[in-house]
């Protein structure tokens, strides 16, 4: 099933998205993108997407994305973020 465009998104996915866009680890050109940090954090690009979608991420997640970001992303940054299990 295809992701909804931006326009018809949620503030709260395009919000996460803007982060964990900034936080990525470069590519092979040296761009900060999505699919970097999918492979970076071992999920596919779909879900990867699919997070972003939803808005929300588990707990442990959110603490590798912290990690794989180099400081760029902070837990206080990405706290709103983490779904309540």
């Amino acid at each position: 099933m295809p992701h909804p465009p931006a326009a018809h998104r949620s503030q709260r996915s395009l919000d996460l998205e803007a982060l964990l866009r900034q936080g990525s680890p470069p590519d092979d050109h040296g761009r900060r993108s999505l699919p970097s940090l999918a492979r970076a954090l071992g999920i596919t690009r779909q879900r990867l997407q699919q997070i972003i979608v939803d808005g929300e991420m588990p707990p442990g997640r959110a603490d590798r994305i912290v990690e794989v970001s180099g400081g760029l992303i902070t837990a206080d940054a990405i706290a709103p973020f983490i779904r309540a299990d």
